[in-house]
């Protein structure tokens, strides 16, 4: 392919609006527009007043409430550019995703398992290196040795020895200038060990949760990280590490609601920890951040939510700000502040329709840009049709499917398609009675209601019934968007959403039927009669579906191990189709790839050692045959992981190389980028899901056996190399094109 400056770049031809309209942190390259709102202006303040070292009331503790897709990991992503484009060094961050989980969990995987050895061993050779610019107070140097330390011109340990001070001193002192900025003897220990050769390693590994090495132990560090408590500890100790000698470090938690769930409280321990946290936070001088959805930190109790002040509560967009945004946008691609193909009408409509959720108002405007870019305005049946396309995830009748299911299964009574008084009115579609038959919650369920005339039927619909059990609720439960209705009603409408729907169902039926009952009074024993009569049938129906469950456990087995087999005939199937060796790709794609393919070689390769097995008259056959059965003890989980890491990381590379060599130009069309974009977003989508963790069960011993090929060079320093691939892959390819 030859280059050619007579066309655009292929930047001008892209969608401005992200593909995926949930933030990511894990991009920190990725296009980010901000629209000024009430929420975005306090969390600006909040954290100039940090940075500018103001003291504020609340400790440096900033909370984040919204609802899902109103913009909260888009804001705590806002406040780290913010943070990096201050211009004042001395700043870091850690960005915490929490897993559905514990906390311990959310350290071993989020927090220390994203961290480098290198960066924590980095920041302990800063107090070794005022431990060392100390010790040479007095002598008349001619450099200044502290900014060359902290400019990294000079190395504190070289500067040592050929100085002459005793390492060993150096370190002793390091350790006792550790112990008392973490408050911790333990971590005093293991951290000065990340600067003694030998010991770095067992220091590391006890950080990252393993039990402490017999070296560790010697010194006094005997328990492992292993409860949510100590989890939480450990933060506390590397916020006081990273916030010392006048650093600023930003510590933000994101989705806490899965950990800190209103029906899962955590022990006593547990909450003191936190508490803990917030107050080692505060003494650290770090800037702490916990986002979350509803009143998510309540099951912390008052005196820990009386230390965080009032939270910063996310809002729905304006028109205006909507207009705000889509200019923005545009103008970041196009170089022009525009709101074509949107007009003024249709950013109102979608607005409304939306309600204003950022999430959902960039998920339809990627979506309409695409549909009409170059070709029409868009238009109000546009907006409809992709609400459609985008929200309304299954039909009305596949949604009445799963809530009867659940209705069902937590034993509810209910009656389908029920009339109340007057045959000629409206039915409900479910009927679940509280305190007799008289009354009860109506769920009514319907689609997105996008036109006035759809609008009008829905709200004579809720005034029939509304009319004829006045005593009753209604539940709305709605396939799409949620409707802005003239109907005044009791319980908030019930969105569906995929993922998280059996549990917003349990709360909003729970919820419903508790304050019926609290209106109702009456018979309390027949209330309670009642519920012992839902509970029994619940527990019905469950043993039922154990027994079925246990019944078919031998057969899912079987079909499971028949689908790995299809699914990997078909992934090499796949990458038969386009062979990986001597593909031409831009050299900074290539590189990207060729590290991955050095990553894949850290861990054993399973058929190889199987090949080898089978030679067991030779030596390095001795040794496989040894090495794959201690593979096989510990379980297949890795090995499996490992195979198909291999062949995602292949058939990736080797479908990234066809569309590369499949090009007519050096400036693709929009048709072929977004090829490349789905490529991209495929892989990284599927990685999100491998359990990567179970591969460091598969990696090669540190010290290589005979014939097997180097050692290991670390744990989770081999992942990164297939982490955010599919990111890096396109952005190295767009690079390459605008210098084609």
């Amino acid at each position: 392919m030859s280059a050619s400056n007579d066309h655009p770049s292929p930047w001008a031809q892209r969608n401005p609006f992200p593909s995926s309209a949930v933030a990511s942190i894990r991009d920190p390259d990725s296009a980010l527009v901000t629209v000024e709102t009430p929420a975005i202006r306090e969390a600006d303040r909040r954290l100039d007043d940090y940075l500018a070292h103001r003291t504020t009331s609340n400790g440096n503790v900033l909370a984040v409430v919204g609802e899902f897709g109103t913009g909260k990991t888009h804001l705590l992503h806002h406040l780290l550019r913010r943070a990096d484009l201050s211009g004042l060094r001395d700043i870091n961050w850690r960005y915490v995703d929490s897993p559905a989980d514990t906390f311990l969990a959310l350290y071993l995987e989020r927090f220390i398992g994203r961290m480098k050895s290198e960066d924590v061993s980095a920041r302990v050779r800063d107090y070794y290196a005022e431990i060392v610019a100390r010790s040479l107070d007095g002598l008349d140097l001619r450099v200044d040795v502290q900014e060359g330390f902290r400019d990294g011109s000079l190395d504190p340990q070289t500067i040592a020895a050929r100085l002459g001070l005793s390492s060993d001193l150096l370190l002793r002192n390091l350790q006792a200038r550790l112990r008392a900025v973490t408050k911790n003897d333990a971590y005093g220990t293991a951290l000065s060990l990340l600067l003694r050769p030998g010991f770095e390693s067992a220091a590391w590994e006890w950080l990252g949760g393993s039990p402490p090495h017999q070296l560790l132990v010697e010194r006094g560090v005997t328990t492992a990280i292993a409860t949510d408590a100590a989890a939480l500890e450990s933060i506390g100790v590397f916020a006081l590490l990273y916030g010392g000698q006048d650093h600023r470090f930003i510590l933000m938690f994101d989705e806490l609601e899965k950990i800190l769930s209103a029906d899962s409280r955590p022990e006593t321990s547990t909450a003191q920890a936190f508490k803990k946290l917030l107050e080692v936070s505060r003494d650290a001088g770090a800037f702490l951040v916990l986002s979350g959805v509803r009143d998510f930190l309540k099951p912390l109790g008052g005196d820990t939510l009386d230390r965080i002040g009032p939270p910063v509560r996310m809002s729905a967009l304006s028109s205006t700000d909507v207009r705000r945004f889509i200019e923005e946008s545009l103008r970041e691609v196009l170089g022009e502040r525009t709101i074509a193909p949107f007009t003024p009408e249709t950013i109102s409509y979608l607005t409304h329709l939306t309600g204003g959720n950022p999430r959902q108002v960039v998920q339809l405007c990627g979506t309409l840009y695409e549909r009409a870019a170059g070709v029409s305005a868009v238009t109000e049946p546009m907006v409809r049709e992709a609400v459609r396309e985008n929200f309304e995830s299954l039909t009305v009748d596949d949604m009445r499917a799963e809530v009867r299911r659940l209705l069902n299964t937590r034993g509810w009574p209910f009656m389908r398609d029920h009339v109340y008084g007057d045959p000629s009115m409206p039915r409900v579609d479910y009927w679940v009675p509280v305190g007799g038959d008289d009354t009860g919650i109506a769920l009514l369920l319907t689609d997105s209601v996008l036109e006035p005339a759809g609008r009008d039927r829905l709200e004579h619909r809720l005034r029939a019934v509304q009319e004829a059990c006045p005593g009753s609720r209604i539940l709305l439960i709605v396939n799409g968007l949620a409707p802005d209705l003239a109907v005044p009603m009791e319980e908030e409408p019930l969105v569906y959403q995929p993922n998280r729907f059996a549990e917003d169902f349990d709360a909003a039926l729970i919820g419903a039927v508790g304050r019926l009952e609290s209106r109702l009074g009456g018979d309390a024993f027949a209330l309670v009669r009642e519920r012992m009569d839902r509970m029994y049938q619940m527990q019905s129906h469950t043993q039922d579906h154990l027994e079925q469950f246990a019944d078919s456990l031998d057969a899912m087995r079987s079909s499971y191990e028949q689908q790995l087999r299809v699914l990997r005939q078909e992934i090499e199937g796949i990458a038969q189709t386009v062979p990986v060796a001597g593909l031409e790709m831009p050299p900074q794609v290539r590189r990207l790839f060729d590290e991955a393919q050095a990553g894949l070689e850290e861990f054993d390769d399973i058929e190889g050692l199987i090949a080898r097995a089978f030679t067991a008259d030779r030596d390095d056959g001795r040794v496989a045959r040894r090495v794959l059965l201690q593979r096989l003890r510990r379980g297949y989980q890795p090995i499996g992981v490992a195979t198909l890491m291999r062949h995602l990381v292949t058939v990736f590379q080797g479908q990234v190389a066809g569309w590369y060599q499949a090009l007519r130009s050096v400036h693709p069309d929009r048709a072929e980028l977004n090829r490349l974009a789905a490529l991209c977003d495929t892989y990284d989508a599927l990685y999100e899901q491998v359990p990567t963790f179970q591969l460091d069960d598969t990696a090669r011993p540190a010290a290589p056996a005979p014939g097997l090929g180097p050692g290991r060079s670390g744990n989770r320093e081999v992942r990164k190399a297939f982490e955010r691939l599919g990111i890096r892959v396109k952005k190295a390819m767009l690079e390459s094109f605008e210098t084609a």
